[in-house]
């Protein structure tokens, strides 16, 4: 599959087409910020690129689920939702997931598409936003775990080496809370 390896004709007319509306890969990591990615969800973008594409069946599929995601990205505010909001972003929600069972519906969904699917929804209607809480800590921890995986890689023991990663976590929790 030439084209997600970032080769072929199509490759470089879709990164051609990316480029003119603003949303120009990373040269060392091959990878949109995510101004660019919120630029990439703009329906007239989407309408855009996905035209580059040998047209399938799937394509209005897949381009219901990335409007969608483009609606709800942008109820992703750091405030709370309005009522209209909040059932915008569940209509938008149910958009995705009618979009991704009618063109990937034999797929498995990846733990962050499934807390999307299942349970925004319920978290946004019972606390009326999902902007004001970030995963930045998550995926901080996340940093953290990984530079411990490089340090523990010699530990051959699979418990063994997550009890200290977990160790190593909880000292660096406990200096952060005295200091």
């Amino acid at each position: 599959m030439d084209i997600v390896k970032g080769k072929g004709e199509t490759r470089k007319r879709l990164e051609a087409c990316w480029k003119k509306l603003g949303a120009d890969m990373s040269a060392y990591m091959q990878t949109f910020c995510g101004n660019h990615c919120v630029k990439l969800l703009e329906p007239r973008a989407v309408e855009q690129y996905l035209a580059v594409l040998q047209q399938s069946v799937d394509i209005p599929h897949v381009k219901g689920f990335l409007v969608a995601f483009g609606q709800f990205q942008k109820l992703c505010v750091a405030r709370s939702l309005t009522g209209d909001e909040k059932e915008q972003m569940e209509n938008a929600i149910d958009t995705i997931w009618t979009s991704l069972r009618r063109y990937a519906g034999k797929e498995t969904v990846t733990p962050k598409m499934h807390v999307l699917l299942e349970h925004v929804t319920e978290f946004v209607n019972r606390y009326g936003t999902l902007g004001k809480m970030s995963e930045q800590g998550i995926e901080s921890l996340h940093k953290h775990v990984n530079l411990l995986k490089v340090r523990y890689r010699s530990t051959h023991q699979n418990e063994k080496k997550w009890r200290l990663i977990f160790k190593a976590l909880l000292h660096r929790n406990h200096i952060s809370d005295v200091s």
